[in-house]
């Protein structure tokens, strides 16, 4: 076996450069949907549609989309930047020191761009996505820990009576309500607009699909 004495490639006779014994990887053509983001009035098809959707599905898919609007947020607030050093922050292929959700949480938090409440709610909701997406047991907006975290969600929807089928499950119904709170909440602070109660939440909501990207 030729050795590469700290080379990259291993030189043969001559000292002449061997072929590259490690050729280029194929792209994964999947990673490729990863770019392929929703127009807002998607979105709000998308998460209107998740009260619909299964357990597992609405924590990992409706936890990417807070992290998509997140992410946004940032980008609001940062000069423009140019495509390397985008992927070199958000790209979690290139190790891009900004391409976790609770990493974006943390430094939009640190920017003053989040109250403390929304900040914690969301840190809270990124680790009941994590548990569902990486959890080896099962897992559902039944099992007592999921319902504990969502039991400590600060900003909850008020009104009428739930149905019987908000009462047979709870805690999903208080994961989705939260999901279209903090997805409207980010894009209204991007827009610079103030979310801290309901009221102002519901003012932001009026703008938040209609609102230019």
């Amino acid at each position: 076996m030729p050795r590469h004495d700290g080379e990259r490639f291993p030189r043969g006779k001559g000292n002449r450069r061997m072929a590259d014994p490690y050729p280029s990887r194929r792209s994964s053509s999947s990673r490729r949907l990863l770019k392929d983001t929703p127009t807002e009035a998607e979105i709000a098809d998308a998460l209107r549609n998740l009260k619909d959707a299964s357990d597992f599905t609405l924590a990992v898919t409706g936890g990417a989309y807070l992290q998509h609007m997140t992410e946004r947020l940032l980008k609001s607030r940062f000069v423009r930047l140019n495509k390397e050093d985008e992927r070199r922050m958000f790209d979690a292929g290139q190790n891009g020191f900004l391409s976790s959700f609770s990493a974006q949480l943390r430094l939009c938090f640190a920017l003053g761009l989040l109250d403390l409440n929304i900040y914690e709610d969301l840190l809270l909701m990124n680790d009941i996505r994590n548990t569902f997406a990486h959890s080896m047991r099962k897992v559902d907006f039944r099992s007592n820990e999921i319902v504990q975290d969502c039991d400590r969600i600060n900003f909850k929807l008020g009104g009428s009576e739930p149905s019987e089928r908000v009462k047979a499950n709870p805690a999903f119904f208080t994961f989705h309500n939260a999901l279209l709170i903090y997805a409207v909440s980010l894009r209204a602070i991007s827009l610079g607009m103030k979310v801290t109660t309901l009221e102002e939440l519901q003012v932001a909501s009026q703008h938040f699909f209609a609102a230019p990207s």
